[in-house]
């Protein structure tokens, strides 16, 4: 075999050809021979195979002999192929690209037949055989102007792409790339090349967003961000690049660049006297190429307590992956699941991945203020975290509403515009400096001990017991005072041998313990002071969840269950995307007048029935009084109101319940003011009652009811 010289990564320049292959020269020519030929009834079919890990585990584990003698049998293998008309030359290491017969009737069969070469193993050799796994990529082209060496580039990116993604084979269609924009094509070609620019030129910045306590607002962390800086299109947000990198075979040296500026800049902060750990976003691309990931492990290993880092739920779905975060683990290197909801969920490899944190993903924080579906998830996730030992942060916070509601649930920590955006470095120093920068709780902190310090929280825990509404609140009250004592807390089904035995939950949930070194002056402090604040926030907690019965009594009305005008009372100012309709059964003192008012209760009960059956769970519907009912619609154009209100009229109807139906006047709210929208439905309705009931009337705008128009009738 021929020596060969290699360039700096490590690939050989030249590689000896295979006997029984096509040279490249001869293959090139009858594949551009057959692109000039081909037509819708022949399309040309390229495609390209690539062995996976054969230096990885192969030659690594049985010497590079073995290496050459599978890949000499695999050649034998593929020239067979020769008889049934096709044609297959090596184009790379461990890589080969084939022509199929141009009467092969689409992809799908050549794969299968490409892909059952690999089918039984192939001698490695005496006495060693290994079963061969690769990845198949498919580029068709029907006819119009083409090339082969496009052709050809379709096939590989078709073969990365089914790599990364962990599938057999994957689909290239060269006779469409110019209409699908930006994955691939001319324009995918531009961006692609404009990237090598920018990992060539410096042109890749990192910025960072930081992360906070949400009780105090300081900074604990921060996440390193990737942009590139244009110099036409100025600063690139990383959705415009980073899937191309993955799909171009990029992402190692975007990696490379993000790492190095991470490593110097934590190292600045360090030296600066500030504790700021930095996340990292790993591609699971990343984590699979077996010649990254060791230089991977050892960059992070020589970062550890500087830097962690944030891989996607993907990166549960693959085994190679998870073993390599193990190894950064083992490392001392921290793991966050960045997203956590919205992937490959899978809870038993969740329970198995070495992570510490998991970060709730933006698409179940921004509508917690109105969808209780939502909190209701970001509960379950803080639920299943702590039974799992984990900690964590919620993304894409934009306003303090939210911010409460993530602290009585129990979330401490957070990210998003409400607390800044991502930011050079230079730019978050004088944002930090603008704050304290809180250390990031790795266990529980040294506590002075002083009577001032222990007093201190005493009293902030008292005033803060005095204003709970619920135990949740109640419970996070004692959290913070553990905190603040010097102490954190555990679930107990962990049972650390430092767990002091006093339950903050309040019984609310799975027993919380907190802990301290044992001796420590934290642990004395929450030994001597917590009972006390336990016994106090369980009487708050009592109290609040007494009054939140009797509330619920004086705030509801009684026979429809329905919020009345108290209830009403107590709603928080409204957004200007949401509506209103005031609503009014058409013929009621008819009913109560010829029936009785037994027969008109019964009504009442059935209307409002309907309305919570049809209408949305986020609608509030409250009973103002008598027949007349007022519907919210949080994030709903009146037209959409409309709508709904057709729906519940054909509901309606179908129950027959005497001649009753229902008016209703329609309108937005502006400026969150209700009263004034009220107002505006309430004269809309009148108008709608006055043109013939069984009517709903749109008030053109909220406060002007003269200028309602338009009438909807059955």
């Amino acid at each position: 075999m021929a020596t060969s010289r290699r360039r700096p990564g490590g690939e050989p320049r030249k590689m000896r050809h295979l006997a029984g292959l096509k040279r490249r020269r001869e293959f090139q020519r009858e594949l551009d021979a057959r692109v000039r030929t081909a037509s819708d009834g022949q399309p040309v079919v390229m495609l390209t195979l690539g062995l996976n890990d054969l230096r990885g585990d192969i030659r690594v584990a049985f010497g590079t002999a073995a290496g050459d003698a599978v890949m000499g049998e695999l050649a034998t293998r593929l020239t067979g192929l020769d008889r049934l008309g096709w044609r297959v030359t090596r184009i790379d290491e461990g890589v080969f690209a084939a022509l199929a017969p141009a009467s092969g009737a689409g992809p799908d069969d050549p794969v299968t037949r490409l892909i059952s070469v690999l089918t039984d193993p192939a001698k490695a050799g005496q006495d060693i055989r290994v079963q061969l796994a690769a990845s198949v990529g498919v580029a068709s082209w029907s006819a119009g102007p083409a090339s082969g060496p496009a052709l050809l580039r379709g096939a590989r990116s078709a073969m990365h792409t089914a790599n990364s993604g962990h599938w057999s084979w994957a689909l290239y269609d060269a006779s469409a790339r110019d209409q699908a924009g930006d994955r691939s094509g001319p324009a995918a070609e531009l961006r692609v090349a404009e990237l090598r620019v920018a990992i060539a030129a410096g042109q890749l910045e990192v910025h960072y967003q930081p992360i906070v306590d949400l009780r105090t607002g300081q900074a604990v962390s921060v996440e390193a961000l990737v942009r590139m800086r244009h110099p036409v299109r100025g600063l690139v947000p990383p959705a415009e690049f980073i899937d191309l990198a993955e799909r171009y075979g990029l992402i190692s040296a975007v990696t490379t660049v993000v790492l190095d500026t991470v490593a110097e800049q934590a190292h600045a902060w360090a030296r600066a006297g500030r504790s700021l750990p930095c996340a990292v976003n790993l591609s699971v691309v990343c984590l699979v190429d077996p010649a990254y990931c060791e230089r991977l492990v050892t960059t992070l290993a020589a970062l550890t307590g500087l830097v962690t880092v944030e891989v996607t739920e993907s990166a549960m779905a693959d085994e190679r992956a998870i073993t390599v975060l193990r190894r950064l683990a083992a490392a001392g290197v921290e793991c966050q699941i960045d997203d956590f909801g919205t992937g490959y969920s899978c809870l038993a490899s969740l329970k198995g991945l070495p992570a510490t944190v998991v970060k709730i993903d933006r698409a179940f924080i921004a509508d917690i203020e109105t969808d209780v579906r939502d909190l209701a998830i970001v509960k379950a996730i803080l639920n299943l975290a702590n039974e799992l030992g984990l900690n964590v942060i919620a993304e894409g916070i934009e306003t303090q509403p939210v911010v409460d509601l993530l602290l009585a649930a129990g979330v401490v920590r957070g990210q998003g515009y409400w607390f800044a955006r991502p930011m050079p470095a230079a730019d978050l120093d004088a944002w930090l400096d603008s704050r304290p920068v809180a250390t990031e709780n790795r266990g529980p902190a040294p506590s002075t001990g002083t009577a001032k310090d222990t007093t201190q929280v005493l009293l902030d825990g008292a005033r803060a017991l005095l204003r709970v509404d619920s135990v949740e609140q109640a419970v996070g009250v004692l959290m913070r005072a553990v905190s603040d004592l010097g102490g954190a807390t555990v679930p107990a089904m962990r049972c650390p041998a430092d767990a002091i035995p006093i339950d903050v939950s309040l019984g609310e949930a799975d027993p919380l313990l907190p802990v301290a070194p044992v001796g420590s002056p934290a642990r004395h402090d929450l030994e001597r002071l917590l009972p006390r604040l336990v016994e106090d926030a369980r009487t708050a907690a009592d109290r609040a969840t007494r009054l939140a019965r009797l509330t619920d009594q004086v705030d509801t009305d009684p026979l429809t269950g329905l919020g009345n005008r108290r209830g009403l009372a107590r709603v928080r100012k409204l957004h200007d995307a949401d509506s209103i309709a005031m609503v009014d059964l058409d013929h009621f003192k008819q009913v109560n007048d010829t029936y009785g008012h037994a027969e008109g209760d019964r009504i009442l009960v059935a209307f409002s029935r309907a309305m919570r059956q049809h209408l949305r769970s986020s609608d509030l519907v409250f009973r103002l009084g008598g027949e007349e009912f007022l519907l919210i619609m949080p994030a709903t154009t009146p037209e959409g109101v409309l709508k709904a209100l057709e729906n519940l009229r054909r509901r309606w109807h179908s129950e027959r319940m005497h001649p009753v139906t229902f008016s209703a006047g329609v309108t937005a709210v502006e400026a969150g003011d209700l009263s004034t929208a009220v107002l505006s439905a309430d004269i809309a309705l009148y108008a709608a009652k006055q043109a013939g009931r069984d009517r709903f009337e749109l008030a053109s705008r909220p406060g002007q009811p003269e200028l309602a128009v338009e009438v909807l009738s059955t």
